[in-house]
């Protein structure tokens, strides 16, 4: 059975937030991924960004194995969901992680398709 956006958008946080630096400044944890825009699908690029109370914006690296490709199994699982309920077929992903507030953000750059 599919899994529904809110499912992976929960999994995809619960990964991110296990694996983000462990710092009391860190109010927000950003994640994008790229696909390539006419491919078949298949991962292009993802990155891992946090920012600080300061406003300051640093990346961050998932350097458990298994885990960025989990990650990217979840963002096409995301993408072919959102096709399959004529949402469009996204070529970037961004995500945003609050902390604090412990909300997410997601959207999503349709262009070049």
């Amino acid at each position: 059975m599919m899994k529904n956006d809110i499912q992976i958008y929960n999994e995809l946080a619960a990964i991110l937030y296990a694996h983000a630096p462990r710092d009391s400044a860190i109010i927000k944890l950003k994640f994008v991924m790229e696909v390539e825009a006419n491919s078949g699908g298949g991962v292009e690029r993802f990155y891992f960004d946090y920012i600080d109370t300061q406003g300051y914006e640093n990346w961050f690296d998932i350097g458990v194995v298994g885990v960025p490709s989990k990650i990217g199994d979840l963002c096409l699982e995301l993408r072919e969901f959102m096709i399959k309920k004529e949402q469009g077929k996204w070529c970037a992903f961004n995500f945003f992680i609050d902390v604090g507030g412990k909300k997410f953000e997601a959207n999503f750059d349709y262009q070049n398709q």
